[in-house]
């Protein structure tokens, strides 16, 4: 969020700051204490203070965003560790065909589907990639 073009004048937080501490009427907390409740409430209402609250809330909005993408990327490498150590199972065709080809992504979204139905279905996944039609899309690749 931007600041408001008379907030970046040189002189304006100069008069700002001087008006805060001189004058009771533009600062209604001159006479109040920081623990009572009011003091926090005029302390919000003040013109750079919403600016300030926006900003916080623009980056504690981007910092979610930022944890969801590490989130996603911590599922996708422990999803990785898992085809890759299911695949040591597998028998020597599988892991000659998969082994040059295994750096696509795509090659790693179908054997993370192959995973997820196994751990679904119950069935071992050495079983389940061993699969003709299974075989025939990672052969397509």
């Amino acid at each position: 969020p931007a600041w408001p073009e008379e907030m970046k004048q040189p002189d304006y937080f100069r008069k700002e700051l001087l008006r805060m501490r001189t004058d009771p009427r533009y600062n209604r907390n001159l006479g109040l204490q920081p623990n009572d409740q009011e003091f926090w409430n005029e302390a919000a209402r003040v013109p750079w203070a919403k600016v300030l609250m926006r900003r916080e809330q623009h980056w504690a909005d981007r910092k979610s965003m930022w944890l969801q993408q590490y989130g996603t990327v911590v599922r996708a490498n422990r999803g990785r560790e898992e085809v890759a150590e299911m695949l040591e199972d597998c028998p020597g065709e599988v892991k000659r065909l998969v082994a040059p080809i295994m750096r696509y992504k795509v090659v790693e979204a179908v054997l993370q589907s192959v995973s997820d139905e196994a751990h679904e279905t119950g069935v071992p996944f050495r079983e389940l990639v061993q699969r003709r039609d299974i075989l025939l899309e990672l052969e397509g690749l």
